[in-house]
């Protein structure tokens, strides 16, 4: 989503709750993650010197001190008793715009001219859901995508390509779209 940009109609927030409750839980004020305010602990499973903890045989607080190490039951995940998954069957994401075995590779031609038509290209193959990347280069006016088997074909990506006003190897961009752009990314137009 932050490489591909926003799209028309998309909106965004400009001074997000996230930062807000953040701000609010730093001070120890109240927050939507900290309701009742006051200093918050560390992580689950973490004593940190200064952190007060619940006590879970007793439901009093106590203090760690630095050094001190206390025995701890795991609450990673309080209100969850669930089973420990053996590590073999953790599953192990996919790093951001590497090729899993769901995704297909595909070079086509696209036409254009310049780094702003290479931007708006991206962005259109981009948006459609299921690329994961997508690389048009200036001089051989070819661009590489890749994208989850799951969509299909290539064709919703070169359609949202003309889309914009650049023509794909299969499909021509509207005249009045084409026309629309820049001056210098006005490309030659086959008929």
């Amino acid at each position: 989503v932050v490489e591909s940009g926003l799209m028309d109609g998309e909106e965004i927030v400009t001074q997000g709750a996230f930062s807000v409750d953040a701000s609010a839980q730093l001070e120890g004020k109240p927050s939507m993650m900290n309701p009742q305010g006051g200093t918050t602990s560390s992580m689950p499973g973490m004593i940190m010197p200064g952190d007060t903890k619940t006590n879970d045989t007793k439901g009093m607080p106590t203090k760690s001190t630095p050094g001190e190490t206390k025995p701890q039951k795991d609450n990673s995940m309080p209100g969850m008793d669930m089973p420990a998954t053996p590590k073999s069957q953790i599953p192990i994401p996919t790093a951001i715009g590497s090729k899993s075995q769901t995704d297909k590779q595909a070079t086509f031609g696209v036409s254009g001219n310049c780094e702003m038509c290479k931007d708006r290209i991206e962005k259109a193959a981009m948006s459609v859901n299921g690329v994961t990347s997508a690389v048009w280069n200036v001089k051989t006016k070819k661009i590489e995508v890749t994208y989850n088997k799951s969509i299909g074909g290539i064709a919703s990506i070169q359609k949202a390509i003309a889309k914009v006003g650049h023509d794909t190897e299969k499909y021509k961009s509207d005249d009045k779209v084409y026309n629309a752009l820049p001056e210098c990314c006005l490309y030659k137009r086959t008929k």
